[in-house]
C-alpha cells in the first residue's frame, strides 16, 4: 500500500547507493531514480505476487523483509538495500515463485514505465545495470558449479520466445 513520503529524495538516494545493481550508476542517475520512487508498506504475510514477479513495480527494501517462496521453501530473502521484482520489470513475470512480506516492510517502489524511461534516457545507466546483473548471474553460476549442479546460460528450447517483451 502506498504511503505518504517519510524519506527525502536524498535519503532515498543514500539507500539506493547500497543496492548492488545500482553501484555502477552516478550519483545524479541515482538521484533521478530516487525522485521517481514512491514509498510503500506491506504487512507481514501479505502476498505481493503469486507464482510470478510483480509485473508493474520493482521494490527496494528500506526496512523489514520480503521473501520469494518456491512452494513452502524460502529461496531468497530480501532485506534492507536489496531489490525484488526486477524480472517483472524486464517482462519476465513467470518465475514460478511467490513474493510475500516476511515482516512488516517499508520499501521504495518504482513502476515499469519509470524504469523503462530511466534506462532509455541513460545508456550509461543501462550498461551499468546490465553489468551488475551479469555479475549476479556469474556469481550464481559459480555457486551452482561449486554445488556440482550443471549451470547453463541458454534457456530451455521450449521456453524460448514465451516471455513478453516490455
Amino acid at each position: 500500500m502506498e504511503i505518504d513520503p517519510t524519506l527525502t529524495t536524498i535519503e532515498r538516494a543514500l539507500l539506493l547507493m547500497e543496492v548492488h545493481p545500482l553501484q555502477y550508476l552516478t550519483s545524479d542517475e541515482i538521484a533521478t531514480l530516487a525522485a521517481h520512487m514512491t514509498e510503500v508498506r506491506f504487512e507481514v504475510g501479505e502476498i505481493l505476487a503469486q507464482g510470478r514477479d510483480p509485473e508493474s513495480h520493482g521494490f527496494f527494501v528500506v526496512s523489514g523483509a520480503l521473501e520469494y517462496l518456491g512452494g513452502d521453501v524460502v529461496v531468497r530473502r530480501a532485506t534492507r538495500g536489496m531489490a525484488v521484482g526486477i524480472f517483472g520489470l524486464l517482462g519476465i513475470e513467470d518465475t514460478g515463485l511467490t513474493l510475500r512480506a516476511a515482516e512488516d516492510t517499508h520499501a521504495l517502489a518504482f513502476t515499469r514505465e519509470d524504469f523503462t524511461e530511466f534506462i532509455t534516457d541513460s545508456p550509461a545507466a543501462s550498461l551499468g545495470l546490465v553489468r551488475a546483473l551479469a555479475e549476479v548471474i556469474l556469481r550464481q553460476m559459480r555457486q551452482l558449479q561449486h554445488l556440482g549442479v550443471p549451470a547453463q546460460l541458454e534457456p530451455e528450447r521450449d521456453t524460448v520466445g514465451t516471455s513478453q517483451k516490455p
